[in-house]
């Protein structure tokens, strides 16, 4: 028998807050909110990348996956609907509830992530069976739902297998089984509610299984909820007040996301292929080896460049590059170098070059002793607003 789950109920759970020393809180923000936060970043990212995009479907239906991969996103918090959890920062969790039990909750380092995954599946599933420390089961109702499950409970930087959770480490003590379901019934209301913002709109339904999960998920999940974390007087402030998830969602896509992508420099502008000599000085006619770039393919691989000193393998790899970033098959430029000395020197002559690839390039150099390097504390310290002429690269926020 369940209880039964009012509809305010899914505003009474705090997702980020700003707890003092003496749990004396000063702000909150509801877990809706900051799901869907995420999604947001997830949603303008996947919509403004196009080779993203295509890694991440490989010839499946973009629109469904789209669906699918927002579900998920906005599901990387599960494990916050837990009593363990709310607890953490008393407060707010008794701003947001009248019911004074629960605060010596049993288990108050909770693993978020971990017991998202592990809640997941004892939701879903009423036929799973316990030994005395791993679960058995036999084919879960979403078995293919739990590739995504995992990448984005992994999102703290580990990412734990569902055969592997420990049911006595996670498992809700007796005396909190009210509360748990409680958390549980909004979990479920949760997932509804999601179904709706998210699967609906590409034709989709919780009675549907997800496309093969891309390992590029994990990753993605981790960034866009850094960004979605990024609370600033401009950005993803913090929200205690209940409003309709859809309009809170359409807002932070179209005003908040936006502005956390630019900052990011993730997102690339990119400019039309432009041949060899674009990259080359003035007068400079290409050498045997630059005019090579026109008959390789148009298609991702791997391409490597033999040919003695002086040949020109720098310009030619990065026109090669300029072509599959113009075709939509990669967003960015790596120089995986073997000393931060040929990485200081490389750094001088992308920043000469990279804006005839990029406009407004995010230029970044990656070794552990950047800040000593003069030529990129210039690059960082460049205004945003980049005059055309001097054609400068930056290094976003």
């Amino acid at each position: 028998m369940f209880m039964v789950l009012a509809k305010d109920d899914l505003y009474r759970y705090w997702g980020k807050a700003n707890c003092g020393n003496e749990n004396i809180l000063t702000e909150s923000h509801l877990l809706p909110y900051h799901c869907l936060d995420v999604a947001a970043v997830a949603a303008y990212w996947w919509d403004h990348a196009p080779a993203l995009r295509k890694q991440f479907t490989q010839g499946e239906s973009e629109a469904e996956y789209r669906g699918w991969l927002l579900f998920f996103i906005a599901l990387h918090d599960l494990g916050k609907w837990d009593i363990r959890f709310q607890v953490k920062c008393w407060s707010a969790w008794e701003a947001l509830n009248s019911a004074p039990s629960g605060k010596n909750a049993i288990g108050k380092t909770w693993d978020h992530g971990q017991g998202g995954l592990y809640w997941f599946r004892q939701d879903f599933d009423a036929d799973t069976h316990y030994d005395s420390a791993f679960i058995t089961h036999d084919v879960h109702p979403k078995e293919q739902w739990f590739p995504w499950m995992e990448a984005v409970a992994g999102h703290h930087g580990y990412i734990h297998q569902h055969i592997d959770l420990i049911a006595s480490e996670l498992a809700l003590h007796f005396q909190l089984k009210p509360l748990g379901e409680r958390d549980k019934q909004a979990r479920l209301a949760w997932l509804d509610a999601l179904a709706v913002l998210f699967l609906q709109p590409a034709g989709l339904s919780l009675d549907d299984d997800p496309p093969s999960c891309s390992p590029l998920l994990a990753g993605f999940c981790s960034i866009s909820d850094w960004l979605g974390s990024w609370s600033t007087e401009e950005t993803f402030q913090f929200q205690s007040a209940p409003e309709p998830l859809h309009d809170y969602y359409t807002r932070r896509y179209a005003v908040d996301a936006p502005t956390v992508m630019q900052r990011s420099g993730l997102l690339s502008a990119i400019n039309r292929w432009g041949g060899i000599a674009a990259l080359l000085d003035t007068g400079y006619q290409p050498r045997q080896l630059q005019t090579l770039v026109d008959e390789l393919p148009d298609e991702p691989g791997l391409t490597i460049i033999e040919a003695p000193t002086g040949s020109g393998k720098t310009e030619t790899a990065l026109a090669y590059a300029w072509r599959l970033l113009a075709s939509g098959y990669a967003d960015s430029i790596i120089f995986a170098l073997p000393t931060q000395a040929t990485a200081n020197a490389m750094l001088n002559r992308l920043d000469k070059l990279a804006s005839t690839l990029f406009d407004q390039p995010n230029l970044i150099l990656a070794h552990g002793n950047s800040r000593f390097s003069t030529d990129f504390r210039a690059i960082k310290s460049r205004s945003q607003s980049v005059q055309e002429e001097e054609a400068w690269a930056q290094c976003c926020e």
